[in-house]
């Protein structure tokens, strides 16, 4: 997964800074234009970024690895990969929303979706446990301690980017991280055992003994319980 966002944000750069291209602007969710024509955008967002901001980037990409690369253990990659996709499409429909109630024109762009909903489920699934969390070797914290501070970090951003677009598909990517746990957590239930409507019919034919005494290995005949028939 790192390896392609490093190659798309790699193309991104080509096609803006020596190509001219808006690639950027076609992978990039605007929330207010939504239509038929750029569909993908509700999952394309999340690979772009602007070319500018290699060392954000990177550091995007640092931070997933150390989130998603636990979840990925602990869980397989199975459940990683649903996972993200969950936050994803959390994120761009909370803007499109968004962008129907108000008139939105920032757009949404970056990976963050994943580390805020990576985060959330890894915290989340420890929810119940009294022991601390260890938050990057250093800081021992509580699992609903911790959730409170991305939340808050979240809001942060906001106040000083005002962009509402990132606030929102945040927040909405922690409720995906919170509910998938839950779904993926859940009992299963058991199977009712179905009810026999009638009567099991059983086959026509039964086995009787037959032969002759004195042979070594008895002969079986089979006769029809509903009609005798004669040679």
């Amino acid at each position: 997964m790192l390896v392609g966002f490093f190659a798309v944000y790699l193309s991104t750069v080509i096609a803006e800074q020596w190509l001219q291209l808006p690639l950027l602007h076609l992978l990039a969710l605007q929330p207010s234009s939504l239509g038929v024509d750029n569909l993908w955008q509700l999952i394309t967002y999340v690979v772009a970024f602007p070319p500018d901001q290699l060392f954000v980037f990177l550091i995007q990409l640092l931070f997933l690895w150390w989130m998603l690369a636990p979840f990925e253990e602990r869980y397989g990659a199975r459940r990683t990969l649903q996972l993200s996709a969950a936050a994803v499409l959390a994120g761009s429909i909370s803007c499109v929303i968004l962008g129907f109630v108000l008139p939105v024109r920032q757009p949404l762009f970056g990976a963050s979706v994943l580390l805020f909903a990576s985060i959330t489920a890894s915290t989340w699934s420890r929810r119940h446990s009294n022991h601390p969390l260890m938050l990057y070797g250093l800081f021992a914290v509580r699992p609903k301690q911790l959730l409170v501070g991305f939340a808050l970090l979240s809001l942060l951003r906001f106040l000083v980017s005002k962009n509402l677009t990132e606030l929102i598909s945040d927040l909405s990517a922690m409720a995906a991280g919170m509910l998938f746990v839950d779904w993926m957590t859940r009992p299963k239930s058991r199977k009712r055992p179905r009810k026999q409507t009638g009567k099991r019919k059983g086959s026509p034919f039964m086995v009787i003994p037959g032969g002759q005494k004195g042979e070594d290995k008895p002969t079986w005949l089979n006769r029809s319980r509903l009609r005798d028939v004669s040679a």
